[in-house]
């Protein structure tokens, strides 16, 4: 369990590491740069990472299992990002066979076992709220279909969608509602067209906004993707003013449906590289169904987790 910058959750949790690309948002993954980042810094001593033993190889920790409670226990209910490193919905004909070794060398069989176990836990910590994100909710969605599981009240699903080509995952997760699931959300991060048009949040209950980070942000060849454009002699980042419409654009389409909304960055070399200022202030609003936050929270001191509940903005009618 790690406490993180990420600025609409407390902790980030994960049982396992390692993914594969579906699409386009997944072109720059961080995820796959840190972790690839360590196993090359080791390899370079003559080591080999601890925390990522093979690179963005799916690598399974059977010992997170217990964080979830050690973590109430030390710190109380928190929000807690599940698989930030990788993606709860992965499936088991998307690994390589080494792979797929070592997820039966760890004792589970098959990526159905990993959420078996993944849930069991969550389960049996309900004090926490976990937000859980894929790009992939049509595998998670059959998953707890054939094990005939509903959602755990204390989970949130989402999905993220940040191009028109992504809009498909949206009837996917609506689904969920018919499981059980109280929360839905949808995370357009990295943000990369203009998709207030296309995107319907009737029903959906927090929309996260973010553009893309990464030192690719240099590359003028990139720049298509971006939010910000480098801008003074400092070579300061500052919103495209031909892109702000994108944001605004998805905000008043929350606003609207009455969903909330929370504008994570701007994005640039570094995710706080343009701020998070939009028209002049932050939004930070996380979802107004009751009891979809954790009883107590925990103020963890960073600059835009401590005290999200208190900061919490009420919906425009």
């Amino acid at each position: 369990m790690n406490k993180t910058g990420i600025a609409w959750t407390d902790y980030t949790w994960g049982l396992f590491s390692g993914c594969k690309k579906v699409d386009e948002l997944c072109r720059f993954c961080y995820a796959e740069h840190l972790s690839e980042q360590h196993a090359e810094g080791a390899a370079k001593k003559g080591k080999i990472s601890p925390a990522f033993p093979n690179g963005f190889g799916l690598t399974v920790r059977p010992h997170k299992l217990g964080e979830p409670a050690t973590l109430l226990k030390s710190r109380g209910p928190s929000l807690i990002f599940c698989e930030s490193m990788s993606d709860i919905g992965l499936d088991w004909l998307e690994l390589t066979d080494a792979e797929r070794a070592r997820v039966n060398a760890a004792g589970f069989v098959g990526t159905d076992a990993l959420r078996d176990a993944f849930f069991d836990t969550i389960e049996a910590t309900p004090e926490h709220r976990y937000q859980v994100l894929t790009k992939r909710p049509e595998h998670l969605l059959r998953y707890f279909v054939q094990r005939g599981r509903m959602v755990p009240p204390s989970v949130w699903i989402g999905t993220t969608i940040g191009h028109a080509k992504s809009i498909g995952r949206l009837d996917v997760l609506r689904r969920f509602r018919d499981l059980g699931a109280r929360v839905l959300f949808i995370s357009a991060e990295p943000l990369l067209c203009d998709l207030a048009p296309l995107l319907d949040l009737r029903g959906i209950d927090w929309l996260i906004v973010g553009g893309e980070s990464g030192n690719h942000a240099h590359d003028p060849k990139h720049a298509d993707r971006f939010l910000v454009h480098p801008g003074g002699l400092r070579k300061t980042w500052t919103p495209r003013g031909d892109r702000i419409g994108w944001v605004q654009g998805l905000r008043d389409a929350a606003r609207g449906a009455r969903c909330s909304f929370f504008f994570k960055q701007h994005g640039g070399p570094k995710p706080g590289s343009a701020g998070r200022e939009l028209d002049g202030r932050t939004w930070d609003e996380l979802p107004t169904v009751p009891d979809a936050l954790p009883v107590r929270r925990v103020d963890l001191g960073g600059a835009a987790t401590a005290g999200l509940a208190r900061k919490r903005l009420p919906i425009a009618p």
